[in-house]
């Protein structure tokens, strides 16, 4: 009985894991997806190249952020 209940903790434990791991997919794809649009409006409105720019460098950050939090997760467990 123990040896089942320990079985059935590290099934939903190991959900848990590939649920996180869709949720990260999915923010980065938004993110990506989010930074396009807002660079073709940026260009068609003809901004300043900076604040493209600076865009680029937020979606760069955010990116090794988010890898980071993986890494950090993936050791913790």
């Amino acid at each position: 009985s123990a040896l089942l209940r320990r079985q059935k903790i590290e099934a939903k434990d190991e959900r848990i894991i590939i649920a996180k791991d869709k949720a990260g997919a999915r923010t980065l794809y938004y993110l990506w997806v989010m930074i396009a649009i807002s660079v073709l409006v940026f260009s068609w409105f003809d901004v300043e190249l900076d604040s493209v720019q600076l865009i680029w460098w937020i979606m760069l950050i955010s990116v090794i952020l988010y890898f980071a939090h993986i890494y950090y997760y993936k050791k913790r467990l």
